[in-house]
């Protein structure tokens, strides 16, 4: 449970050494704290806004101050990016830097964020922006970007329908099509197949997961054939095993998040994979499901990715783990280390002056890479050179391995 005192302790600002943080909620930009910084004569502040979902008005408090009933989702996403990024301050501070830092609540309404961006005057002084965390809040972002080249950082959208010739926006997070194409590299890689088989049901979502994957197995070196299975329902084992090649690598492909759907396939592999080898490549939102089997995956090799490494053993995790510990009482969880990552980055990113052009893992990471590469929405015929969005296109290869999901590069 969070207490009322140390909700407000969060979002009324806090003075750090070497950054100030002033904290603005609601949409009348209320100024909370605002504090002088440790500078020096040659130094610039970096000034940095995050545009995070807080949703304060919504929390209620019992008369000791403690919150009462559930705090929104949002809201603890917001929370956990926050202590992660107050973290990274605290770090980059040391190191010398000096950020002014302000934090605005969202509300996750995108007319807040117009107000906060379009009618505060801080902003047009303002180096870098983290967030906001939603798309109709990023499409006015993403306008504002374009209007006054303000770099804004999107740390969980990654649909990029609304974004051209914005060479200010930076996705922190590989696009879906960015992910098919790594999986179908590592697949090329590994296999080298001359056929795959992809299953999907007939509804438009899945039709569009099975062209991203289409035109990355086209793209590959082997430049497999391509059989598609679908149906609006499930496909039946019959069907599927008319495509097995006995004592050959069946390389098979479910483009679906429908987890119903995904269940009664792999359920139906799992009986034929003890006469076939197969190797199952799936999406990377099948990480977060709570109802396929682990175990059911492991037999069928199933190859997924995602966005960071799972290993946790570094000694630069364990320490910053342990100084996260040390000032939330809390272990650092995935929404914590975004926020860490995102600040650590993009504000290093800031105090070099460099393009946007990290091509290593630094050992500030938190089981992350970062690879920034320009993206070009234009036809082939064009000759458009204008950047229509930034976007880090590292993705990390995960395999099922006796019921659990393991790093294999």
């Amino acid at each position: 449970m969070i207490s009322a005192l140390n909700l407000r302790q969060l979002l009324n600002g806090n003075k750090h050494n070497g950054y100030v943080i002033t904290c603005f909620v609601a949409i009348a930009c209320a100024i909370i704290l605002l504090g002088v910084g440790q500078t020096t004569a040659a130094e610039k502040p970096i000034r940095v806004a995050f545009l995070l979902p807080f949703n304060t008005e919504s929390i209620k408090y019992d008369t000791l101050g403690n919150i009462t009933g559930n705090v929104t989702t949002n809201t603890q996403m917001a929370l956990n990016y926050y202590k992660g990024a107050m973290l990274a301050l605290d770090s980059l501070s040391n190191s010398g830097l000096t950020i002014i830092t302000r934090i605005y609540d969202t509300k996750s309404d995108s007319n807040v964020v117009h107000e906060l961006l379009f009618n505060n005057a801080e902003m047009l002084n303002t180096d870098i922006i983290i967030g906001p965390f939603f798309m109709d809040e990023l499409r006015v972002a993403n306008r504002f970007s374009q209007r006054f080249h303000i770099p804004v950082v999107s740390p969980y959208v990654t649909s990029t329908s609304f974004v051209s010739k914005s060479p200010e926006y930076i996705l922190s997070k590989p696009t879906l099509a960015t992910h098919c194409k790594a999986l179908s590299d590592y697949i090329d890689s590994i296999y080298k197949p001359s056929r795959v088989i992809i299953l999907l049901s007939e509804s438009q979502q899945d039709k569009n997961y099975y062209a991203l994957f289409e035109n990355a197995l086209k793209q590959t070196n082997s430049k497999p054939s391509i059989y598609k299975l679908s149906d609006s329902s499930t496909i039946s084992q019959d069907k599927i095993e008319l495509y097995l090649v006995p004592g050959s690598t069946n390389i098979i492909f479910i483009s679906s998040t429908n987890e119903t759907f995904i269940s009664k396939l792999t359920a139906r592999l799992e009986t034929m994979s003890t006469q076939y080898q197969i190797v199952l490549v799936g999406m990377p939102q099948w990480r977060e499901s709570q109802t396929l089997k682990g175990s059911q995956l492991s037999k069928l090799h199933c190859i997924i990715s995602h966005y960071a490494d799972l290993d946790k053993n570094t000694a630069y995790f364990n320490h910053v783990n342990k100084a996260f510990i040390n000032k939330y009482a809390l272990a650092l969880n995935e929404f914590s280390m975004d926020g860490y990552n995102d600040t650590f980055y993009f504000i290093s990113n800031q105090a070099d002056d460099s393009e946007w052009n990290f091509t290593r893992k630094p050992k500030e990471a938190l089981c992350k890479q970062i690879i920034i590469k320009p993206r070009y929405k234009s036809n082939a015929n064009s000759t458009s050179t204008t950047v229509d969005y930034l976007e880090n296109t590292y993705v990390n290869i995960l395999q099922y391995r006796d019921g659990r999901l393991e790093d294999v590069r």
